[in-house]
């Protein structure tokens, strides 16, 4: 008898464990400031920050630092919303532009952007320009001059900007309109990127600044249990689930994103399982399945040649040698020379380890060896297993997926 596969047969309510489950997801956005917790400090002084416009005076410009996953965009984005509504409600013209710098990038493009989102003055029609960069700049100046209200220009990731000193010629720009130049509002995860900008573009900046710390701890509980209040149904969640969620977070840089996926994917498991109840092994079982996912995440896009160094780190990490940088350079040459690729120089490798290790799928240290000195050493390697299948899998690296690894280890 055949097996019947049905998605009806799966969707019987009564064993729920879920009630709103798009409320864990990575899209859901809260709706108002006033459900993003432990961010009344720095909301406040948000507010304080953009409250010039209601003077119909440019707010000074800002820039957000903070991690990935602290809300740094959200916070923006519901404090805009907010100011946006007020500013309307007392008659006063504001135009918010919106741009994601790691998805724009180039000057051309971010520009064309803006000037997309620009108002045209009563009674014209948006212009097409030529693709020219001067082109577009001069009609970017014509719509600012003759906006007769305040702009805001939200550059979001604006360290992956291709030229984030783009920045310059906006807040150079002045309507005639308002007599106001656009405020310029950066979010950066890099703390030292305006030490990046030329030096006449750090006299001119005069911006304030909005540090966003991570949550601790006691914080990310919080922010799980009003998810949980509202995603899962009474009692399914233990507080032990709760605190062992809120931990991995804090050790991650204090993202509240991470602790929310970990109770996501761990009420999943429990679905899956048939199970009602969210314990702690259910979330270190989410917790590896998250680094597994991101790691073979990173891992798939690299060079050929950093695969290679990653699978020789793995080959002397699972082998009784050192798990030096020296040794490992002789391991990945023999890789190299098995799959006729070019090995690159030892300072390359050890640069290849560091930018790994950057990405968190290795852990390097330097290492106190006595009167040996001091010995760069790979210390971890994160989901070794699955990022095995992902380099074999490249189309050189795959000429030696039938060898046994120990053959490259013999060799040195």
């Amino acid at each position: 008898m055949n097996q019947m596969y049905m998605f009806s047969t799966r969707t019987d309510n009564s064993n729920a464990v879920f009630t709103n489950k798009a409320i864990l997801k990575t899209t859901y956005k809260p709706m108002r400031l006033s459900d993003i917790l432990h961010r009344g400090k720095e909301i406040n002084l948000y507010i304080d920050y953009m409250v010039d416009v209601f003077n119909k005076v440019s707010p000074s410009n800002i820039f957000i630092y903070g991690k990935s996953g602290l809300g740094k965009t959200l916070i923006t984005q519901l404090v805009m919303k907010q100011l946006e509504l007020e500013a309307e409600s007392h008659n006063i013209d504001v135009c918010v532009i919106y741009l994601k710098c790691d998805e724009l990038r180039t000057e051309f493009t971010i520009l064309k952007s803006i000037i997309d989102k620009l108002p045209t003055p009563p009674g014209e029609k948006k212009r097409k320009v030529a693709n020219a960069l001067g082109d577009k700049y001069e009609y970017y100046h014509k719509l600012v001059d003759a906006y007769p209200g305040i702009i805001i220009i939200i550059f979001d990731e604006l360290d992956k900007a291709d030229k984030p000193e783009i920045i310059n010629s906006i807040i150079r720009s002045t309507s005639t309109a308002s007599g106001q130049s656009p405020t310029v509002v950066g979010i950066t995860n890099d703390v030292n990127l305006k030490d990046s900008f030329p030096a006449h573009l750090q006299s001119v900046l005069c911006e304030n600044q909005i540090f966003i710390n991570p949550y601790d701890a006691e914080q990310l509980e919080d922010i799980i249990r009003a998810r949980i209040a509202e995603a899962f149904q009474p009692g399914i969640v233990t507080d032990e689930a709760i605190g062992l969620c809120a931990a991995y977070s804090a050790q991650d840089h204090g993202d509240a994103r991470k602790a929310i996926e970990l109770i996501r994917i761990a009420g999943e498991i429990v679905t899956i399982a048939g199970r009602r109840i969210v314990d702690e092994a259910d979330v270190i079982e989410a917790n590896v399945k998250i680094n597994v996912d991101r790691v073979v995440k990173v891992s798939e896009p690299l060079p050929t040649q950093t695969k290679a160094v990653l699978f020789a780190s793995i080959c002397i990490c699972n082998s009784p040698k050192e798990n030096s940088t020296n040794n490992i350079h002789a391991v990945y040459t023999e890789i190299a020379n098995a799959v006729g690729m070019e090995a690159v120089a030892l300072r390359r490798m050890r640069d290849i380890l560091t930018e790994l290790d950057q990405l968190g799928v290795i852990d390097v240290e330097n290492v106190n060896k006595g009167r040996k000195g001091r010995k760069k050493l790979v210390t971890a390697i994160n989901s070794k297993e699955a990022l095995v299948r992902v380099l074999l899998a490249d189309y050189k690296l795959s000429a030696i997926a039938d060898d046994d690894p120990s053959v490259f280890i013999k060799r040195i």
